[in-house]
């Protein structure tokens, strides 16, 4: 049997120091990466005063943690640094004093052992979560440990591309065209405050603490998520703003990042996958604390918290999965052989019922046949992948698996523990980057977007 190849990844993005250990094919092959180790030391307990990250806290915790981290991943996994084939690190999006101090410890093992450096995109790295796999079979009693998979049964095909990609966590929400496991095509993305950035100034808002979205989820339950009519984020003209994720067109084999503030051409497919938060949290704050209050105005008598939290976490559930929704109805005819993206809906006869929302399309007799009788061969996108600690959230997961069964769509959900941010979805990106054949140089700069 050949030797497998064995990555060390480091991720210091944001406020986890993690170090995992991932065992891959050498080849492109069907079996899935495996998780030999995978530590994650988190800092909430640091940044839990301030309700939020400090990053110059966040970079001094990294730079005490990132060593005894990676010696506790290496002896877990029961390899030494001599049996390592490559080192993958974050070096790109997040606070650039946390990214130095990962790209730095990658760096020195990469020269000190004399093995390749690979430099991985954390949010693309996300995408890529749903593949690992524990080292053991996974028990009864473990199945929070394995990816959640919802599969059509006859399609012929083990991998989902292209699919549809959504990262949603505390920084980032973002839309991806995912096109193969290294090709990733951003179509749109938040223009003010991320999703998990909403909860966390909700739950402070309403007083329950830091991190907020398992705060939320956990009170919401007592809630009715019905309860109250919070309005519904949605962008899809306009311009830009400063803050905003630039939408990304395909020219040929080159990504060219359209430039801030430019106004987008309509209709058009890149601002329609845009999101805003921040409006939300306002409404949010007014109904909670009254018109025009700050965050430190206090909460108004007889308010009902579960009702606001299960209202708040149903609008941004719903407004996650509306608009990826859209972009499969968007993008549902792909072809592998260009890089121009078809964005025109078939018109077929409405036959069946398979309704996808917002647009009313159905897909024909034909189509669905295919979709539920027989392999299907051609680039149709079929799939939608999720990842980013957002994700956790239990409503929101419920609210993808019954879309996706709806509009008869694979869906690829990482367990909880790799939503969140850790190192072994960057050790398993990095091992997959390095087949297609990336390598990159002590040169390698970190970016915070």
């Amino acid at each position: 049997m050949p030797k497998k190849f064995l990555c060390l990844g480091v991720e210091t993005s944001c406020d986890e120091t993690a170090a995992a250990v991932v065992e891959s094919p050498r080849d492109s092959g069907v079996s899935r990466p495996v998780i030999l180790s995978n530590v994650v030391r988190s800092q909430a307990k640091l940044h839990k005063i301030y309700g939020g990250v400090v990053p110059e806290i966040a970079g001094r915790a990294h730079l005490e943690s990132i060593l005894p981290v990676i010696h506790q991943a290496l002896k877990k996994s029961g390899k030494k640094l001599t049996d390592l084939d490559a080192i993958a690190v974050n070096h790109t999006p997040g606070l650039i004093g946390a990214l130095l101090i990962g790209v730095s410890a990658a760096k020195s093992l990469s020269l000190a052992l004399n093995i390749p450096l690979i430099g991985v995109n954390h949010l693309e790295a996300h995408l890529y979560a749903w593949q690992l796999r524990p080292k053991l079979p996974v028990a009864s009693s473990q199945k929070r440990v394995a990816s959640e998979i919802y599969r059509l049964p006859v399609t012929g095909h083990r991998l989902p591309y292209p699919a549809i990609g959504l990262v949603a966590s505390g920084g980032h929400t973002s839309i991806y065209l995912v096109k193969s496991p290294v090709i990733y095509v951003r179509l749109g993305g938040t223009v003010d405050d991320a999703a998990g950035e909403a909860f966390d100034k909700v739950a402070h808002i309403l007083g329950l603490g830091y991190p907020g979205g398992p705060l939320i989820e956990k009170i919401a339950r007592r809630g009715n998520p019905q309860a109250i009519k919070f309005p519904r984020p949605d962008v899809a003209s306009g311009r830009i703003s400063p803050k905003a994720a630039r939408p990304e067109v395909m020219t040929g084999q080159n990504i060219i990042p359209r430039p801030e503030g430019a106004r987008l051409a309509q209709p058009g497919w890149a601002a329609q996958f845009n999101f805003s938060f921040s409006g939300l949290k306002t409404a949010v704050l007014y109904y909670a604390k009254g018109q025009n209050a700050s965050r430190q105005t206090p909460l108004k008598k007889g308010i009902n918290i579960p009702d606001i939290a299960a209202s708040f976490q149903e609008t941004v559930a719903q407004t996650l999965v509306d608009k990826v929704m859209e972009a499969v109805s968007q993008l549902s005819v792909i072809s592998h052989q260009s890089s121009v993206i078809s964005h025109q809906l078939s018109v077929k006869p409405p036959i069946t019922d398979y309704r996808l929302p917002i647009t009313g399309y159905r897909r024909s007799e034909a189509e669905s046949r295919r979709m539920s009788g027989s392999p299907m061969t051609d680039d149709r996108l079929r799939s939608v992948i999720l990842g980013g600690g957002v994700i956790c959230n239990k409503i929101l997961r419920q609210k993808f698996m019954k879309a996706a069964r709806i509009n008869g769509l694979n869906l690829f959900i990482p367990p909880p523990a790799l939503c969140t941010d850790n190192a072994a979805m960057v050790a398993g990106l990095g091992a997959e980057l390095y087949r297609a054949g990336k390598r990159d140089n002590l040169y390698l700069d970190v970016q915070s977007s």
